[in-house]
């Protein structure tokens, strides 16, 4: 476990990034894209956590960053996750950073840029003009979290 109290925010977000790539290769089902999304409180403490389940559901909006940002609000029974920072292996499309913006999220921390759909610098920028602002952090272990798509897709060519 990362001791979150001693770290500073660069090492903080790695670290955690890290964890949430050994976490996705353990949970994310085989038929899935393995892409994971962690939603964390003020304190850092995490509130929410999910892998992409659209396969699996059947289920068009199943990306993990939706599924991680339903969970959250109902844990704090609250729509709003201002002051909340969430982690994501892959830059999010545009999908997720719409509902990015409208959770209120105040960071999103994201691994690998995604250059066909990534909506945050990749093919848009979503989150350029947010109100309130919405703190971009990314690029946090990018080779390791484009190493987990390149294992999948060289394995499940589609």
């Amino acid at each position: 476990m990362v001791d979150l109290k001693a770290m500073q925010p660069a090492s903080l977000y790695k670290d955690l990034m890290n964890e949430l790539i050994a976490w996705t290769r353990q949970n994310c089902p085989l038929t899935e894209v393995p892409i994971s999304a962690l939603v964390l409180d003020e304190n850092n403490q995490e509130i929410a956590r999910a892998t992409n389940r659209r396969v699996e559901t059947n289920n068009p909006v199943g990306h993990a960053e939706i599924l991680a940002l339903m969970d959250a609000g109902k844990k704090i029974d609250n729509w709003r996750l201002d002051r909340c920072t969430m982690l994501v292996t892959i830059e999010p499309c545009a999908m997720c950073a719409g509902a990015i913006l409208q959770s209120r999220i105040s960071k999103l921390v994201f691994g690998a840029f995604e250059p066909k759909t990534g909506a945050i610098f990749s093919t848009a920028e979503f989150l350029r003009d947010a109100k309130p602002p919405i703190e971009v952090v990314s690029g946090v272990s990018a080779d390791e979290c484009a190493g987990l798509l390149a294992d999948w897709f060289s394995k499940n060519h589609r």
